[in-house]
């Protein structure tokens, strides 16, 4: 078994740290600025699941949205069995249930909010260490191995050191929703030229699968959940799903398609 703690932990290694800049909206969800750049999305061992990316920037929040957060706009919400602490990360939360978050946000808060894109989140989740597979390298086998742990419950947010962009738990806390939905496992990006804030969606809308990124805390045997580039595709709420927010002064048109793309 694999110690939750000690992964973390070894989240990324030492990089020329940015000036970090934060914000804190009303219901206490923090965001950092996270500066422009360009980096290679995906698995960047199969050329067909790889493409350079310029992505501008944007301020994420530098955890996932936590129960507390959660509540102050959706006082209902039932918290999840494994998840019952206001500074865990909300769970059981369907795709269209961070969308919405993020519409209440914008409502209440004045400013712009929406779920990242799968690009943003991942050269976000690197850091800065566009040249390795995993938060750790790049070798499989240099997966920490800790001491045992019976704790399978996610940690309170920010419980572990933040990446050098100041953002916690990308890994072994939940798998995060994010704006793009499954149309991207069609595409074949071998020999793709640079693309700029790339966000893929399925134009005829007859689909109502979304993307989740990153880890969850349970997810220890299967070391390319780990991965930056990792990514998986589901049409359920689930114990281990949550999200973070991207937020804007002014609307974008990812703003806009948050909160035309799936109306329900």
């Amino acid at each position: 078994m694999f110690c939750i703690a000690g992964i973390k932990a070894l989240l990324f290694s030492a990089v020329t740290a940015p000036v970090l800049r934060y914000y804190t909206n009303p219901a206490g969800v923090k965001f950092v600025y996270i500066g422009p750049g360009k980096f290679e999305m995906g698995n960047q061992h199969k050329p067909n699941e790889c493409r350079p990316v310029k992505i501008s920037g944007f301020w994420l929040s530098v955890t996932p949205v936590t129960n507390k957060q959660f509540e102050y706009l959706v006082p209902k919400h039932k918290r999840g069995k494994y998840t019952p602490r206001d500074s865990q990360p909300v769970t059981d939360v369907r795709y269209v249930d961070a969308l919405r978050y993020a519409k209440l946000s914008q409502v209440k808060f004045g400013r712009h909010y929406r779920l990242p894109t799968a690009a943003e989140w991942e050269y976000a989740a690197r850091g800065g260490r566009q040249d390795w597979d995993f938060p750790w390298g790049n070798s499989e086998t240099d997966f920490p191995q800790m001491k045992d742990t019976t704790d399978l419950t996610p940690a309170n947010v920010a419980s572990f050191p933040p990446n050098a962009y100041g953002l916690y738990d990308l890994i072994c806390e939940v798998e995060e929703w994010v704006l793009d939905d499954s149309f991207v496992l069609s595409i074949n990006f071998e020999n793709s030229k640079l693309v700029t804030n790339p966000l893929y969606l399925n134009q005829d809308r007859k689909t109502t699968d979304g993307m989740v990124k990153g880890s969850y805390w349970g997810n220890l045997d299967y070391v390319y959940g780990f991965a930056p580039g990792y990514r998986d595709i589901t049409q359920e709420d689930c114990d281990f799903y949550g999200f973070r927010l991207v937020m804007t002064k002014v609307p974008t048109k990812f703003t806009k398609i948050c909160f035309i793309y799936h109306p329900r």
